[in-house]
Order: C-alpha cells, then sequence, then structure tokens
C-alpha cells in the first residue's frame, strides 16, 4: 500500500472498510535527510 494512503473512516461510505497499516511501522526518520525510515528493522544474515 503507497504510503499514508490507508484510512479508517472519511465519511460514511468508509466506515468500517481499511485501515491504515503505517500504525504497525517503527516510526523512525532518516538522520541525514530527515525521510521517513522505512527499512530500520534489524537484521543478521549468516552464510550458509
Amino acid at each position: 500500500m503507497p504510503f499514508e494512503l490507508g484510512h479508517k473512516a472519511y465519511g460514511s461510505w468508509a466506515k468500517g472498510r481499511g485501515v491504515n497499516p503505517n500504525e504497525i511501522l517503527v516510526h523512525e526518520n532518516d538522520r541525514l535527510g530527515g525521510l521517513s525510515g522505512f527499512f530500520s528493522t534489524r537484521v543478521r544474515v549468516y552464510k550458509a
């Protein structure tokens, strides 16, 4: 889903349809540019 296009309700026709998936993301901004940090989850990669 595109950033900030989800919603809970904006009028009677939208009531009960959809939620904002961005609510479950960690709110973190890029330290240099100030943009939203979508990739703030850390992972470890091991050689198989």
